[in-house]
């Protein structure tokens, strides 16, 4: 991919890393160790300016993505035609029992077995489909809350702006603390519940989360002023996955693309595989992957991963300003 495209390395990882975030997180969580496991969703982010294609790499790694949510899109038709019409019948009967309950009360008449109706159908209120919307772009959190609680508990939010996160739509100082809780919950599995006045309120819980940004430098530190201490102390940036590689433009002179690509068919292959796999997803859209636990090859890598970040950690390490809450390069 690199050698054809000419992107950065870590950003063509990330957006390979991105698709198999998103293909697995609804079929397995990971049991590191003892007493601690969790989702299998990453949050990356990539430090560059625009034009790195990273789009052009999320393409190529996630078409098998992209078909299989064309697919589950084409095949749930007649269910959201069933549901608009069992909707149009039910708001139907609801006006009629409204109309009843306004009339008998202005004739004096009693209401009590108009109001038990009434409850009763509010009660069966038809649900809608459940259609697969796994990659998203720039949504609002509240959108983005939304989606993930009423349409499809697992998702992406794969974007080369990076505007949903950090850009000025709900970033401000008034909302910065409410959306940086939820993809912190949503980064850990948890549940997040939305209260709103005039609409429907609702509950996240038991989705999952898969985030690939690419944001400009001057992005980034723009949100670090309008949030001040809170990114910070709330561990936002500490969740992500964080590249700032060389820009390759400039150098990247046309090469003509290969006759096949047996790697990236074979991974694409292997995608589409795990999403035809049944979503452990109850009927109220909750999430319960089986738990998989670390191969011990895999579990020391894992540790020595760890130490060696937390080693950095320490005075006089390469990672000690941004443990002191400095935006450092």
């Amino acid at each position: 991919m690199a050698g054809f495209v000419k992107a950065p390395i870590p950003l063509v990882t990330s957006s390979a890393l991105a698709a198999l975030s998103l293909a697995c997180q609804a079929h397995i969580d990971v049991k590191r160790a003892e007493k601690l496991q969790g989702p299998s969703g990453l949050f990356l982010l990539t430090i560059a300016d625009s034009g790195e294609r990273k789009s052009t790499c999320d393409g190529f790694f996630s078409s098998a993505i992209s078909q299989y949510q064309e697919e589950q899109a084409e095949a749930m038709k007649p269910d959201i035609a069933q549901h608009e019409a069992d909707m149009d019948a039910w708001e139907a009967e609801r006006g009629g029992l409204l109309s009843a309950i306004k009339d008998s009360g202005k004739k004096g008449k009693p209401i009590d077995k108009l109001r038990d109706d009434l409850a009763d159908l509010q009660r069966n209120k038809p649900e809608p489909p459940r259609v697969p919307r796994m990659l998203l772009g720039d949504e609002t959190p509240e959108n983005l809350a939304w989606s993930l609680a009423r349409h499809w508990p697992s998702a992406g939010v794969v974007s080369s702006e990076a505007g949903t996160v950090f850009g000025a739509h709900g970033m401000g100082k008034e909302s910065v603390m409410r959306n940086l809780a939820l993809l912190n919950v949503l980064w850990d599995g948890g549940t997040h519940s939305v209260g709103r006045r005039t609409l429907e309120s609702f509950t996240v819980k038991g989705a999952r989360l898969t985030v690939a940004l690419q944001v400009q430098e001057a992005t980034l530190r723009e949100f670090f002023s309008k949030s001040g201490a809170l990114a910070i102390g709330t561990g936002f940036l500490a969740r992500f996955l964080v590249a700032w590689p060389e820009s390759t433009q400039g150098h990247r002179l046309f090469t003509d693309p290969p006759e096949s690509w047996p790697a990236l068919a074979k991974f694409n292959q292997r995608i589409a595989a795990i999403l035809e796999q049944d979503v452990p997803i109850d009927e109220d859209g909750v999430l319960s992957p089986p738990i998989l636990p670390l191969a011990a090859e895999t579990k020391a890598a894992w540790v020595a991963f760890h130490d060696a970040i937390e080693s950095e950690l320490r005075s006089g390490g390469e990672l000690y300003d941004v443990r002191r809450g400095q935006q450092n390069r």
